[in-house]
């Protein structure tokens, strides 16, 4: 029991509490004192006022010693001792204390960024932090069994950090280009993730995002409850399909093993599938842009209804009737003449050593007002 007492007397006597909180624990020490006098401990053993008078006095001192002034006051000296250990100097240490708030024995930070100018490899214990970002070449590899983040984590480009924390509860999670081989199978995140360039081979489950990029990532599927309101980017992947409930209004799959344009994604705004193994796009299919540059298709649907078309290198020879378009690339195609019902408001782009009659078709056209705008190039 003494040694209890001179342990926390000697912890409190390095903390930074308020005057009130610290005569009160001196005037429980100073009875605990007095009560001891100069007789030897092991001579109080055996006196029962004595153990009874002490051990309401140490029931004292630990109450105080729970308070949660006492826990916080706990959490700055730690986050001090981490900021010293780490090598911050005088000035940093005092605006990252300022900066930060100490509540429930957390250390609550808004923001927090190590670069490759900190020694870190891990943060302290009991943070909570709203945003934290990981620069590149940073020394970080550990992570706190406790830490939380609140909204934002951004490790792009991170070459340490090669894990994620369990438990995450986020709303942007940044992973770009870093190290980090997996995502935890609890992580949250309601808004955005972007996974590009990572090792990454799986998703958690339940995730309902506004966008998601895993372009050039090692993911080869998604999981069958992905929601995808905004962007979804799958570029240089191996995923060759999307789930039902993935229906973004911008959706990216250049130079991947898809064979048709999902017929779900009928309404998007954005399909930019360039260089993929399209052979098909559904009938009736309907988006603002579409982009099968480069792709193994032949033909395309006679109620496709598209604004911005491009199919710019396929083997594609017709066009379906009554197209009605903004923009139309037909560069490296096989195509010898356009419908004589198209209407192109913008441009049209074609290759400049087309065949004579195509081009003195687009001609006409132009002159007739159906076409606004051409280039041979």
């Amino acid at each position: 029991m003494f040694e209890v007492v001179n342990n926390i007397k000697q912890s409190v006597s390095e903390l930074d509490i308020s005057d009130g909180l610290s005569f009160e624990l001196d005037a429980v020490m100073t009875e605990i004192d007095r009560l001891i006098g100069d007789r030897e401990f092991d001579d109080l053993n055996d006196d029962v006022v004595f153990l009874a008078r002490f051990s309401d006095l140490l029931n004292e001192v630990l109450d105080i010693y729970s308070r949660p002034e006492i826990d916080n006051a706990l959490a700055k000296k730690r986050y001090f001792d981490w900021l010293k250990a780490n090598n911050y100097g005088k000035e940093d240490i005092e605006n990252h204390l300022e900066d930060a708030q100490f509540e429930e024995g957390k250390i609550v930070c808004r923001y927090f960024e190590l670069n490759d100018s900190d020694s870190a490899t891990t943060l302290p214990d009991g943070i909570v932090i709203d945003s934290l970002q990981l620069r590149l070449n940073t020394s970080f590899t550990t992570w706190p069994a406790d830490i939380k983040i609140t909204s934002t984590l951004d490790i792009n480009q991170s070459t340490s950090c090669q894990s994620l924390p369990a438990g995450l509860d986020l709303i942007t999670l940044n992973i770009a280009n870093s190290e980090v081989r997996s995502i935890p199978l609890d992580t949250k995140v309601s808004n955005r993730i972007n996974a590009r360039g990572t090792f990454i081979q799986s998703l958690p489950s339940g995730l309902n995002l506004v966008s998601l990029d895993v372009a050039f990532s090692h993911l080869d599927i998604l999981p069958d409850d992905l929601v995808v309101m905004d962007s979804l980017d799958i570029s240089n992947t191996k995923i060759s399909s999307i789930p039902n409930d993935t229906q973004p209004s911008e959706f990216y799959a250049n130079q991947t093993n898809m064979t048709s344009v999902p017929a779900h994604l009928s309404g998007a705004q954005k399909i930019i599938m360039a260089g993929s193994q399209v052979m098909t796009v559904p009938d009736g299919f309907e988006c603002d842009h579409l982009d099968i540059a480069n792709c193994p298709i032949e033909t395309l649907p006679t109620t496709l209804n598209v604004r911005i078309l491009n199919i710019t290198g396929t083997n594609i020879k017709k066009l379906p009737p009554k197209l009605k378009l903004e923009k139309l690339y037909v560069r490296g195609t096989r195509i010898g003449r356009l419908p004589d019902d198209v209407q192109i408001s913008e441009t049209i782009y074609v290759d400049k050593d087309c065949s004579p009659a195509l081009r003195k078709q687009i001609i006409e056209l132009h002159q007739k007002g159906q076409i606004a705008h051409y280039y041979f190039l």
